[in-house]
């Protein structure tokens, strides 16, 4: 059984997100500029820090401020969003690293060490651990309940936390979107949210993904909402007949900030190894 898949279908389900639930589609992300090395820099703040894991992120809180729930123009929010996300630092992982996240919701914290190549055996603690097999050479360990069962493998591709394929422009994004999940709105959303909180993603396709999210139909932006960690944020979210999705970005940065106010990321950085944190 691949392990990142099942976490995806215990993912969030739209709309309601609870800690069986995540995002099921996983994405591959394209460097569009020059690499840096992952090691030292932060990723949203943009300061050097001197660490010896590369650690990029963690979500600064907002103080909250006294105003009332109301509406914005979404598109223009999206647009902010992208901007913000084009001045992020592009990034190149070493290989063996990992994508450490750690996300709050309703019961709970749930973090994740990813491996940065998909072959180096991760870890997700959800409170309790359960072993992300590594593909090597086309086999990976079968894994039964929290442990592998020895000598047991089964055929596998790497699923990398990080790989440099994901489309740079708001029209590529969008195909990229549809070409995983056809028309659904519920796919797609669960796609959006897992790009944005469970992947290392290049500036460019960080903004070419805001942007893609500007095309679906009946999109609303509700300013004044707080995220499940009390971070002040704009709630962008849409509905059909048959489903909604949302998540919120930062009221200030437009940084992502989670999924609905349920969910909120308050972790997101690379480390040299699993158990590891910023």
């Amino acid at each position: 059984m691949d392990e990142l898949q099942l976490i995806r279908e215990l993912g969030d389900e739209i709309p309601l997100a609870t800690a069986e639930e995540l995002a099921p589609a996983r994405a591959r992300l394209l460097a569009a500029r020059r690499p840096r090395r992952a090691k030292r820099y932060t990723v949203y703040g943009g300061a050097v820090i001197g660490m010896a894991a590369a650690i990029f992120a963690a979500f600064t809180l907002i103080t909250p401020e006294e105003n009332n729930t109301a509406t914005a123009d979404p598109i223009q929010v999206l647009r902010n969003a992208s901007a913000a996300a084009l001045q992020a630092y592009d990034i190149t992982p070493a290989p063996n690293q990992y994508l450490y996240t750690k996300v709050q919701e309703p019961d709970g914290a749930r973090e994740m060490w990813a491996s940065i190549d998909g072959t180096h055996d991760g870890l997700i603690l959800m409170p309790d651990p359960m072993l992300i097999p590594g593909c090597r050479d086309g086999r990976k360990a079968v894994v039964k309940g929290k442990e592998p069962l020895p000598g047991e493998t089964e055929k596998c591709v790497p699923d990398p936390a990080y790989r440099p394929d994901l489309p740079k422009d708001v029209d590529g994004m969008v195909g990229y979107l549809k070409a995983n999940n056809g028309d659904s709105i519920n796919s797609i959303g669960k796609d959006i949210s897992w790009l944005l909180q469970s992947t290392v993603m290049a500036p460019e396709s960080r903004a070419a993904l805001f942007g893609a999210v500007s095309k679906i139909p009946g999109l609303r932006a509700v300013t004044g909402v707080k995220d499940a960690v009390g971070r002040r944020g704009i709630q962008i979210e849409w509905k059909t007949d048959v489903h909604s999705g949302s998540f919120i970005v930062d009221a200030k940065s437009y940084q992502y900030l989670g999924y609905r106010t349920a969910v909120a990321l308050v972790n997101y950085a690379i480390v040299d190894k699993v158990g590891q944190r910023p």
